[in-house]
């Protein structure tokens, strides 16, 4: 073999691998390196792990979204007298010049609707959240106030973790004491008109509503029911209550009233999506003669003529 022929061999096995480097570092350029996951997951896996979790969470969300609601009525099925003031309008007690000087403050521990005999202050809600309820946090804020040396409101659904701020719009001081038996206690002087407040919080859920008095005005009372889950209401001053985003089934919701304790262990309600179901719940004296459930502290008095 010639020189000649011998350089144009080496030159052309040379250019060979020159051009075979230079096609892997374009490959390695144009081509991003996988990530350790992508590396450990075949991308068919990937699509049916996905496909596996979006519907559950799809379904979920359809499920509350689409939610039923409950509307009641509590009303007071047979005659009823108001029951006498705690503190009458210029009756001599502790601050006079504030608790009673513009108005009685009414007892109440059973507080009937003259009009519609609708009965206030009933809690209405499910022991437990539905089956698939993931509890977020809760944002809004409530608040607990003091007027008249009486609280407002009388009866207070919070959620876990809900954010309460104690205020008061009289000008003496009070005292908000609570009394639960699964959260530590709250024990807080309120000072005169204090429009800011004090925060308080309930971490766990309670079983039942759980009182609150202040010590300086004895009279004072209210209950707060604390759960994991949004699914409770109140009645207003019209015996009315609501719950909404409700799944669509059959729900036993507990009754419950401070001076009777359960008025119904296991009320329940079918409820279909995206629809809005009512009751009517009825309750006279004799329900209201005995108490059921934790001894209350306050005296029970007749509700006939």
């Amino acid at each position: 073999m010639s020189l000649n022929s011998k350089r144009f061999w080496r030159t052309a096995a040379w250019m060979g691998c020159y051009s075979l480097f230079l096609a892997g570092a374009v490959s390695f350029v144009l081509t991003p390196p996988k990530s350790a996951e992508a590396q450990s997951l075949h991308p068919v896996q990937t699509v049916v792990a996905t496909q596996a979790v979006a519907p559950a969470l799809a379904e979920a969300a359809v499920a509350f979204a689409d939610g039923g609601k409950v509307t009641g009525s509590v009303t007071f099925s047979d005659d009823f007298k108001a029951l006498a003031p705690l503190v009458a309008k210029g009756q001599a007690t502790k601050d006079p010049a504030v608790c009673g000087a513009n108005e009685e403050i009414i007892n109440e521990e059973l507080v009937v609707n003259p009009e519609n005999k609708g009965i206030a202050n009933v809690f209405v809600f499910l022991p437990k959240a539905p089956t698939g309820f993931k509890a977020g946090k809760p944002e809004k804020e409530l608040v607990f106030d003091q007027k008249n040396c009486k609280f407002l409101p009388h009866g207070l659904c919070i959620q876990a973790g809900q954010t309460v701020r104690v205020m008061s719009d009289d000008s003496v001081p009070h005292n908000t004491h609570t009394f639960p038996l699964r959260n530590p206690g709250f024990n807080q002087t309120v000072s005169p008109n204090d429009r800011k407040g004090i925060e308080l919080k309930y971490g766990k859920a309670e079983k039942l509503p759980i009182e609150v008095k202040c010590d300086f005005h004895t009279w004072m009372k209210a209950y707060h029911l604390i759960l994991d889950h949004p699914f409770m209401a109140v009645s207003d001053a019209n015996g009315k209550f609501e719950i909404e985003g409700l799944p669509a089934g059959k729900h036993e919701f507990t009754v419950w009233h401070e001076k009777k304790g359960y008025l119904d262990k296991k009320l329940v309600v079918e409820v279909k999506a995206g629809e809005s179901k009512s009751v009517d719940l009825k309750y006279g004296a004799k329900q209201f003669a005995t108490f059921e459930g934790p001894k209350p502290k306050s005296v029970v008095v007749s509700l006939t003529k």
